[in-house]
Parts: structure tokens; sequence; C-alpha cells
């Protein structure tokens, strides 16, 4: 539980409260049948310049629940009450917040479910299995079976069910803006399709979801039947020497070709620059883990310019120093050969292990996150005791991390619950608890 002051309100909410009131929340809280991930209230002014300059400011309470219900384990539970237009904030407008989401609460642990299958907002059913129950609204993503069909990750607002018969694990999202001059709002779709063993990219801009979408497909299907692409290096009028290549045919784009850049080691074709070394990936992960974040570190901050080298250096050195540790675990607990073959799959787990890390090491420190990487006045400068403080969680933790990303990769376990174990593991070396173990059993 945390409390949240904002606009300076401070003293309507002084520690002495906010400590009664943390202590009197503690005990509110249901606990029997459910896990509390988080849970928070706000106290802040209501922006904006009053209609009658001479009504008094008013102030809204907002309380916030997050917390797993053993009816859908892998879904998190969201609810929330808020009270505006208070003249005078206390404590009071809590409790009665408090009380009202308890009781919610409560519904949801009493009420024998009853699900129905949502619809995207023009009444299509989600093809995923997810439920909501009627009763007591309580959302399962395993409530029914799935069926086929995919989604439309939306930036804002629900998603969207898919129209068109994609591939099987195309990603596909979309979402709406607003041009200039006060025209109407235009939809875009950003599709991730395999086009015969080449993964590529394709947008779509229409006035609407459905339009672009259907225009994204179109161009799928012009780039899967044709029969002999036509590859050309030169994009966008440079030459590309890493291997992407556009066919001048059909427009498919990717990675298509061998790469004319060869290994500084043993001269196989790679693509892979730092500071411009090729190195294939074996050799690129001979080099430690300190050097490949510092070499990553000085790409990044010179190509954000001087702020970044004034401001950020060690903030991403620290992120890079993290996530190429995570690696290395990784590499420690699988064939060379899976390592090479999943290496997509190894560097995405790993900048999310980094992320959470990174967030949860410094959450209490009241440090914020941008993008990934951590931006913060406290982030610990190399070969201080806090800097050697925090690599020992990282190494009290890794092997965890390295475990869940194998049995994610091997399919033993899904990205949820894969997920779980190991921001759980950070959060309890975070806390500096005993690394829990997890029971490779409990799948």
């Amino acid at each position: 539980m945390r409390i949240e002051v904002s606009d300076g309100l401070k003293d309507s909410l002084n520690d002495g409260i906010v400590a009664a009131f943390e202590h009197w929340l503690s005990d509110k809280l249901p606990q029997t049948g459910k896990a509390l991930i988080n849970a928070y209230a706000t106290h802040q002014s209501v922006l904006g310049e009053p209609i009658d300059p001479n009504l008094p400011n008013t102030s809204e309470a907002l309380c916030y629940y997050e917390y797993v219900h053993d009816d859908a384990p892998y879904d998190k539970q969201f609810i929330r009450e808020v009270t505006s237009n208070i003249e005078t904030l206390n404590t009071r407008h809590y409790f009665e917040l408090i009380d009202i989401l308890n009781a919610r609460i409560e519904r949801q642990f009493d009420c024998v479910h009853d699900y129905a299958k949502p619809c995207d907002p023009e009444g299509a059913t989600y093809p995923d299995g997810r439920g909501v129950c009627t009763k007591c609204g309580l959302k399962n993503r395993y409530a029914f079976l799935p069926m086929e069909g995919s989604l439309i990750k939306m930036s804002t607002g629900p998603e969207f069910v898919s129209r068109h018969p994609w591939p099987k694990g195309t990603y596909v999202q979309g979402g709406t803006y607003r041009e200039r001059d006060n025209k109407p709002k235009s939809a875009f779709i950003e599709a991730f399709p395999n086009v015969n063993g080449i993964g590529t990219f394709i947008r779509a801009d229409a006035p609407t979801v459905r339009e672009a979408e259907a225009y994204a497909y179109s161009q799928y299907q012009k780039r899967m039947a044709c029969e002999e692409h036509q590859w050309t290096r030169e994009i966008h009028g440079r030459h590309r020497t890493d291997g992407y290549a556009k066919c001048t045919k059909c427009g498919l784009q990717g990675k298509a070709l061998v790469p004319e850049t060869v290994c500084v080691v043993c001269e196989t074709p790679t693509s892979h620059n730092s500071l411009g070394e090729y190195r294939c990936l074996r050799h690129y992960m001979d080099i430690p883990a300190v050097e490949r974040a510092e070499k990553l570190t000085y790409e990044a901050v010179h190509r954000g310019g001087a702020f970044f080298r004034e401001t950020k250096e060690k903030q991403w050195y620290w992120h890079y120093f993290v996530e190429e540790t995570l690696k290395d675990s990784v590499l420690s607990v699988m064939p060379w050969e899976q390592f090479e073959s999943c290496q997509k799959d190894v560097s995405r787990l790993s900048h999310y292990g980094a992320q959470v890390i990174v967030n949860q090491r410094y959450q209490q420190k009241g440090i914020a996150s941008i993008s990934g990487h951590p931006y913060s006045k406290t982030t610990p400068e190399k070969g201080t005791s806090a800097f050697e403080d925090d690599i020992a969680v990282i190494e009290a933790m890794k092997a965890t991390f390295a475990r869940v990303v194998k049995q994610r990769v091997d399919g033993e376990i899904d990205k949820i619950r894969g997920s779980d174990i190991f921001t759980d593991a950070v959060k309890a070396v975070s806390n500096s608890r005993p690394l829990p173990e997890y029971d490779e059993n409990d799948a």
C-alpha cells in the first residue's frame, strides 16, 4: 500500500495521518483467497480554472486495487473508486472509498460465476477464450476454450477482433490519430508477418481500423503471391550491406540477402556491428558483459547527442550491464545452437528482465523509468559500494531468470507464469529476503 500526495496538498495528509491510514488499511484489505499486488490512494487537486473565480478549489480522492483472484490466477483484477469535487479532503473520504472497494472484492469471492464472452467495440466476440462474470465482473482469460481468430492490439482503447486470416503468430497492432487542421480521425494498422521465411513489416493508414486492416492484408497477400522476388540493396537511396533488401516487384522488405560484411574473427557473414567492428553472435558473446555494456552505452549516448552524454550515460550503462549479464546467464543453461536459434526471444526477455530489475530495485528510491531505461539521479556509479550491492542482487537472481527463460523457450511454462516467477524473485531479492525456490514441477 502506498499513498501519493500530489499538487502540494501535503497539509491535508501529514505524515502521521498517512502512517495511521496505512495501518488501518492493512487491516481492512481482504486477505483470504487473494494475493494483493498493489493498492494505493491518491490525493490531488482538480486542474483547470473554475468558471467562477470566487469558488474554492476542489480536490478528488482515488483508491485503487490490483489483485489476483483464485478463480482467475493468470489475470490481474483492477478496481477503483473516486470521489470528486471535495472542498476539504480528509481520510474519511478514503475510508468510504475503501469500504466500497472491499465490498466489491468480497462479492467476487462469494460469487458463483456466470461467464459471458465479451465483444470488441464493433460487437465481434473475442476468440481467445476470455470471459467476464455477469454477476461480479471478474475477468478470466481462460473462461472458455479459444476459437480460431486473432486480435489487433490498439495503442489506446480495447482490442479489435481481426477480420482477416493472418498467419498464426503474426502480431498486429493499430491505433487512431488526428491530422492537423481538425481533420477527422484516421486509423492505422501495423502487421509483422513472416513471408516465406522473411520477417517483414506492413503499415496501412485509412479512415477506419477495418479499412486499414483490409489494405494491410491485401499488401500481405500481394507479397505472398510474388513468385520470384527481384531484390535490391538500395533502400531509400542508401546501399544496405547488412542483408536488408526490397523486392522491386511486390515491395517486400526484410533480411533477404547474405550480409556483405564479415566477422573480424572467423570471417562469417554477419551484420552485427559494434563500434565499427563486425562480429558474429558467437564471437560477440565472447566479449565480457561489462565491455559489451560499455560499447552499447557509447553508441546510445552518442546517438542521443550532448544531452544524453551529460545526463544519462550512467543510466544507460546500468541498464545494458543488467541486460547483458542476463544474456550470459541464459547462455550458461542453454546449448549454443538453441541460444542462437532463439536469439530474438532471449534478447526480448533479457530486456524485459532488466526492466523489471531496474523498476523493482529502485522503486523505493523514487526512481522513474523511461522506455525501459532508468532515468534517475541515484543510479549507482561504477566502483561504488552501491554499485557492488546492486551487482550482488543480479548475481543472486540471475539463475532464476535463466531457468525461467529456458523453460519459456522450451514451452514448459507460458509467458504469464514465467513473468510472475521472475518478478516475484526480483521483489524478494530487492527487499533483502531469501530468494524463493521455484518448484520446477509446478508449471
